[in-house]
Parts: C-alpha cells; structure tokens; sequence
C-alpha cells in the first residue's frame, strides 16, 4: 500500500495483510486520519475510498488530501479549458450546470454517457469546478420516465 498525504508532505510505503481496513493501516504507519479524505487509484480519476474500505491485495495507491469545499469556491468564468482538455470533446461545464440543475437530459445533449471520467477537466478547471463530481452525480440520477 502506498499512500501520499498530499497536505502533509509524507509519504508511506507498507505492507499490509489482505483484509486489513484502510484506517488500521494508516494508524499502523503512524498516520491520523482525521480530516482528510481518501482517494484511490490516480488523484486525476478521483475516486473517493471511506476510511472503513477493506485492502483487497496487489499494488495500492492511496491519496490523503483535505477535506473539499460543497461549495463552488468561484463560478465558471468560460474559459473553455475543460473542453480542450477533453480527450473525448464533451462539455463538462454544460454538463456540471446541468447536474446542479438535476437535467439529465441537457446533460446528455453536452455529452454525459461519452464521458470516461479521467478527470482531466477538473484537473484544468481555473475555478476548481468539481466538474468531475458533477458528472458522476448526474450518471448516477434517475433518467427522465425509468
């Protein structure tokens, strides 16, 4: 297991036994949990672990960073970054408003189920839009009549 406490500027390298809760090991290492937030795997995909996730085996990345805003800290300025970084050439700021807008379908027309979830938009974002957040929210939303 590797983990990275981006904050703190430490980094850990263990081995753990198959089984061991993420949160046994950090304290193991000698690491505190308390306010930060887990994230698996590259920090662009952002996949959020919960501290109680099981270490299942084979090479771990893990990232701990603090805990981030609910809040959009700036609005979109229309900078279109987010777009030309696009690998697949979606609009991933369309799509966020048409997440905080609970529309399934404008998000669908800015492309929502071409998105691979890379999280190079909100990696890009000049206002650090969870644009990937976003995306994720809206896939996971009800569609229109199902």
């Amino acid at each position: 297991l590797g983990f990275a406490d981006v904050g703190g500027g430490r980094h850990h390298l263990m081995s753990v036994p198959v089984g061991t809760a993420l949160r046994d090991a950090l304290r193991e290492a000698g690491v505190t949990p308390g306010g930060l937030e887990f994230r698996g795997g590259s920090p662009l995909r952002d996949v959020r672990l919960p501290g109680d996730c099981v270490v299942a085996g084979g090479e771990v990345a893990l990232y701990g960073v603090g805990a981030q805003p609910t809040v959009n800290p700036q609005p979109c300025i229309r900078c279109a970054w987010c777009v030309a970084g696009c690998p697949v050439h979606i609009h991933p700021a369309g799509i966020l408003e048409a997440a905080q807008a609970g529309d399934r379908t404008a998000g669908e027309r800015h492309g929502l189920d071409a998105c691979i979830e890379c999280g190079v938009c909100t990696y890009v974002c000049p206002s650090r839009l969870p644009l990937l957040a976003g995306i994720r929210s809206l896939k996971l939303a009800p569609r229109a009549g199902g």
